[in-house]
């Protein structure tokens, strides 16, 4: 039998279906990490997630006046919105301040990471301080968060705040370079096993936007051949100062780098 190209076939013998091609995957699935893009996401929204962490704290630890601090990871999507099933806690030294951590972050909006250009998705590890507002009686400035509500005060200029207290968050004002930098000095010794790792920092962000070159700490990392490169990195960050009541202020960030192997 002669089929209609002309081809012979076998009598009763059905040419074999073609397999099914595999579904092509979408050109911006990737999700990037911090030390990959060009240009860092920014938060949009500030005041609203300080007046939000203020109302979210837990009654019992403000009359005990209870602190801590939790570390959360989350995707920051292509429209800046926070990707509501990816937000995990990785850590946090008190269980009570967990939910309304994740509260708080489900409500963050960004301007998005980008790379040439283009908007990408993006993993951000997000360290937050709780501090608590002082449970009763009069205040003194130096302990009023208060001020991340709008206190239409000045600050003094000796206080240094927690994330938690300012109206307006520190930026990285030279992202791209920061970027770059923690490309260039990625240890050489390391690339050809990949390693990866995460180091977080802890240090002093000055009125004029400059790191106090004497603050800064380690205070978390997963593999210490790094802790010397994030040391070196962090001296060349400069930021948009923190704010509060319009007024720049001095301010402790814990700043987490991730350092993956430099792509060829």
């Amino acid at each position: 039998m002669l089929t209609a190209a002309g081809g012979a076939q076998g009598q009763g013998t059905p040419a074999p279906a073609p397999p099914p091609a595999d579904p092509a995957p979408p050109a911006d699935a990737r999700t990037y990490e911090l030390s990959e893009v060009e240009e860092l996401p920014r938060p949009l929204n500030v005041s609203e997630i300080s007046r939000l962490l203020m109302a979210s704290y837990p009654p019992s630890l403000i009359e005990a006046q209870d602190s801590g601090s939790v570390m959360a990871r989350f995707r920051v999507l292509e429209d800046g919105s926070v990707d509501s099933t990816s937000i995990t806690i990785t850590e946090s030294d008190n269980e009570l301040f967990n939910a309304p951590t994740i509260r708080a972050f489900l409500r963050f909006r960004f301007r998005p990471a980008r790379i040439h250009g283009q908007p990408v998705k993006v993993w951000i590890d997000q360290p937050l301080a709780w501090v608590p507002p002082a449970a009763e009686g009069p205040r003194s400035q130096a302990a009023q968060p208060g001020a991340a509500a709008g206190a239409a005060s000045a600050p003094p200029d000796v206080e240094t705040y927690s994330l938690a207290e300012v109206d307006e968050l520190p930026r990285a004002a030279n992202g791209p370079e920061f970027v770059r930098a923690i490309r260039a000095r990625y240890p050489r010794e390391l690339q050809r096993e990949g390693v990866t790792a995460t180091v977080v920092a802890r240090f002093r962000v000055l009125e004029d936007g400059r790191i106090d070159p004497e603050s800064i700490s380690i205070t978390r990392t997963e593999n210490e051949r790094f802790n010397e490169p994030t040391l070196q990195v962090l001296r060349i960050l400069r930021f948009q100062p923190a704010r509060v009541s319009g007024q720049p202020v001095k301010v402790w960030v814990d700043q987490p780098v991730a350092w993956a192997p430099p792509q060829e």
